[in-house]
């Protein structure tokens, strides 16, 4: 009973890592996984917008994880990326970022910090940025949707607790410091603002082989300020997530769903902060579907779909309808070496009426230790 509990304490906290944008290993018996590896996935991306306008991505991530102890973990992350296309090319580094996570069995409370540290590129000219804006925009899910964005601290913990085998609760909060930096060569500094977010999720058994799992995460921005004057505040954030699971042998399935809702963003008029007159950042309603399969012992395939609608504002990228379909093969090599592939192919129409298609194909290494 005590290593179901801690089981799936380990689930539903790195349920709140992800809410908080820390990057953790997937879990094992421990909170803090054992299983240290290194992955190496190449992913390109292509997007077509109506028939005038169209980009592709390269990108290639390299993430390492490895438990320094039964409760500290370090993971790092880095990618080189290239943007080329109907738009200016835009490539090189990206930020590279490490986060370490610390577990405290009682109270059950990790502590984590990750770094974003500046090694992407900066001090971009006009057109570079006008890239780095479209790019950004997640209606491409892209893998690497920035380059270089400054320093960045975030501290955190995240508190979770099983009551019985059937529930498990949990709460956590996270700070993201962010830097000066130089976004455009010709400008001055820019100082992004700050960030809080505060998560609660819960997570219950509704038998031998399915659960329930939800969480609500609220994000509260600072002010951006160039040249110490308030420019631009984002609105404040609320992500709701469900998450259905269900084993089925050995295979699995899996249905989620988030809703993410965003307020009025502020925007400088006459030196103050005003409310922006036609809400311009959309909501989105994200509904997807995964059902993996266990060919054999070496080869699985993940079958997924998903939906993502988002409301239609004052954006030119919005009122969007999007589909998508893909398969995800893995291959166990060995005990130490796993090859992970995945095909994706994306449609939908942006509110102008014009069509929106996105492929992605992708194929890497894991080597685990």
């Amino acid at each position: 009973m005590i290593r179901v509990q801690i089981y799936r304490t380990a689930i539903l906290l790195v349920g709140l890592f992800a809410a908080t944008r820390t990057t953790v290993a997937q879990p094992d018996a421990y909170v803090i996984s054992q299983q240290s590896f290194v992955r190496l996935i190449p992913l390109y991306q292509h997007w077509s917008v109506g028939s005038e306008m169209a980009f592709s991505q390269l990108g290639v991530g390299l993430s390492a994880y490895a438990p320094l102890s039964q409760e500290l973990g370090l993971t790092v992350h880095a990618a080189h990326v290239t943007t080329t296309g109907d738009v200016t090319s835009l490539g090189g580094l990206a930020d590279t970022k490490l986060s370490l996570n610390y577990y405290i069995e009682k109270p059950g409370v990790v502590l984590s910090c990750g770094v974003s540290l500046p090694t992407g590129k900066s001090e971009l000219t006009q057109e570079e940025f006008e890239t780095s804006l479209l790019i950004s925009n997640d209606v491409f899910d892209l893998q690497t949707p920035n380059v270089g964005q400054g320093l960045t601290i975030q501290p955190g913990l995240a508190w979770a607790a099983s009551f019985g085998d059937n529930l498990s609760i949990g709460a956590g909060a996270s700070y993201h410091y962010r830097a000066k930096y130089k976004p455009l060569a010709e400008y001055g500094d820019y100082d992004p603002g700050d960030e809080l977010l505060l998560t609660a999720g819960i997570d219950v058994r509704l038998g031998e082989t399915s659960s329930l799992a939800a969480d609500v995460v609220f994000t509260k921005y600072g002010a951006d300020k160039l040249d110490e004057e308030d420019v631009f505040a984002s609105g404040s954030r609320i992500s709701t997530n469900v998450q259905f699971r269900k084993s089925i042998g050995q295979h699995e399935l899996l249905i989620s769903t988030r809703y993410r809702s965003l307020s009025v963003n502020d925007i400088a008029i006459a030196g103050a902060l005003v409310a922006e007159e036609g809400k311009v950042a959309p909501n989105l309603l994200d509904v997807s579907g995964r059902f993996h399969l266990r060919v054999s012992g070496n080869i699985s395939v993940s079958i997924f779909a998903e939906g993502r609608f988002y409301q239609e504002t004052a954006s030119a990228l919005s009122g969007v309808n999007l589909f998508g379909v893909g398969l995800a093969p893995e291959i166990n090599v060995s005990s130490h070496m796993t090859i992970p592939a995945r095909v994706k192919f994306q449609f939908g129409k942006i509110k102008n009426g014009d069509s929106l298609t996105g492929l992605e194909v992708g194929v890497g290494v894991a080597i685990l230790f």
